[in-house]
């Protein structure tokens, strides 16, 4: 039996599995997680081979309590009739909570008939997630970047008129979006979860680590990300350093494009090949394993750290210590918390210099185990996003 429905959501997303993305885990978790917690919630999303279409939902998912609503392809018109068509047959009034990614709705992220779609439903209860606001194109920047730009800005404009509520992954983004919010519209940071389990096996993190380690002495350095430029130019450099800097350290690397990442750089440096592992991409569980195998992390960003960042927040819900940077997008927790080695900037040198600091200090990274995990769980634990939604759904202020 399922527990008495206290609220009624209609989460609207261009990500769920089995899509892979940052989105489409978030949501999933979310969705779950609201579920268990006895809310009624229906999931709409581009249809795909695990969830084939449907004329309507007739059952939840097993265990998860969670309907989900296959749409026909990516938002267009025979979408958007669908959604409508679905969302008015429900028995109650849901809150329709948006999340919204320019891109991950189609037509090449200026979708603008999403948005006046919403805009027409902004008399219901609307709340909109904006986990990216808008593409900014630079000087120099070709043509058809500016134009972008500047469908993105409308598209961010009607997504916050149609909110009742607008919720920000980071704070950074709220002076964007109040510039063309309505003067009414409120406000919240929800910040982002971690998308990986928060808790491991430590006899299995134990075996990983004698796999990974040649002797007891060994120092396991990982990253967890894509390998994008130009994190992945820093990187190189960065590891390389650390390597030959000491015999000890060996770099494990995680993540999507892990392996290609690695393979550039025994190619560069062949008598480190021994040193340098890629896993790839892990199922939720081995890859929480492996960072946990981890002395330390090291996850720069151009931007800086921030609530936003998925791969920062995995490893420091398990308490890994963690060498970022700051940058115009870091919240003041993270220089006030304490609970990561901030380097001067994002540059290899600050970042190998930070490294090479911290792991010459037991005790900080003892310190920062303890500080890093209480921050993840204090503030950004799922448990803690839930309790946020509901209680503002509710129309209490979160504790």
């Amino acid at each position: 039996m399922y527990l008495r429905k206290h609220s009624s959501w209609a989460i609207v997303t261009g990500e769920y599995p089995p899509q892979t993305g940052g989105v489409s885990d978030y949501t999933f978790l979310l969705a779950k997680a609201l579920a268990a917690a006895g809310d009624e919630v229906h999931v709409f999303t581009p249809s795909s081979a695990s969830h084939p279409m449907r004329s309507s939902p007739t059952a939840p998912l097993p265990d998860w309590g969670v309907w989900v609503h296959p749409l026909p392809g990516r938002f267009g018109s025979r979408a958007l009739l669908e959604l409508n068509r679905e969302l008015n047959a429900l028995k109650t009034r849901p809150t329709l909570l948006v999340q919204y990614v320019p891109n991950a709705f189609g037509m090449k992220a200026m979708n603008l008939p999403f948005c006046l779609w919403l805009r027409l439903r902004r008399k219901e209860p609307v709340w909109v997630m904006f986990h990216e606001v808008w593409f900014q194109a630079k000087q120099g920047d070709s043509l058809s970047r500016h134009l972008l730009g500047r469908i993105n800005r409308i598209m961010a404009s009607l997504v916050a008129r149609s909110a009742q509520r607008v919720l920000l992954s980071i704070p950074a983004w709220e002076p964007l979006v109040r510039e063309v919010a309505p003067a009414q519209t409120q406000f919240s940071w929800l910040p982002v979860f971690s998308n990986l389990p928060v808790e491991v096996d430590p006899s299995r993190v134990g075996a990983l680590r004698a796999e990974l380690g040649s002797c007891r002495e060994a120092i396991i350095i990982g990253h967890f990300a894509t390998y994008q430029e130009p994190i992945a130019a820093c990187l190189r450099e960065t590891f390389l350093t650390l390597l030959d800097h000491d015999a000890r350290n060996i770099v494990l690397l995680l993540g999507r494009g892990s392996k290609e990442f690695a393979h550039s750089l025994r190619q560069q440096r062949p008598d480190l090949h021994s040193r340098i592992a890629a896993v790839g991409e892990l199922p939720p569980h081995g890859t929480s394993e492996h960072l946990a195998a981890c002395d330390l992390l090291l996850q720069p960003y151009p931007d800086g750290i921030s609530a936003r960042r998925g791969s920062a927040m995995a490893g420091l819900a398990l308490g890994v210590p963690t060498v970022t940077n700051q940058g115009h997008l870091s919240e003041p927790l993270w220089r006030d918390s304490q609970a990561v080695a901030l380097a001067a900037e994002f540059s290899p040198r600050a970042i190998v210099a930070a490294a090479n600091a911290l792991l010459a200090d037991p005790e900080r990274l003892t310190e920062l185990r303890i500080r890093s995990r209480a921050l993840y769980f204090e503030t950004f634990h799922l448990d803690r996003i839930v309790a946020d939604l509901r209680s503002r759904r509710a129309g209490r202020s979160p504790e």
